[in-house]
């Protein structure tokens, strides 16, 4: 089991409908991937924790990274549980 916790900078500004776009595609893939999590966005600025199995939450954050709807992503915490 992995935890991260990242931060990056929105290219443009959201507005709630966006928001509540992303946040519901995302969390239907996360359900998929068996990735639990929260998402926030403030002032431009996202944060987001993701919880599940290594790989997948690496994969995953890879795949969030190359988004180019932000920018400056950067990894703040990540921990693996040992088994």
């Amino acid at each position: 089991m992995k935890q991260l916790i990242y931060i990056s900078r929105a290219t443009k500004p959201f507005d709630n409908n966006e928001l509540a776009e992303l946040a519901a595609i995302s969390s239907a893939a996360n359900k998929q991937r068996n990735v639990t999590g929260c998402l926030t966005y403030n002032e431009g600025v996202f944060l987001q924790l993701l919880e599940g199995e290594d790989s997948v939450v690496d994969s995953l954050y890879a795949h969030i990274a190359a988004d180019p709807r932000h920018t400056k992503s950067r990894i703040v915490y990540s921990r693996q549980e040992s088994k």
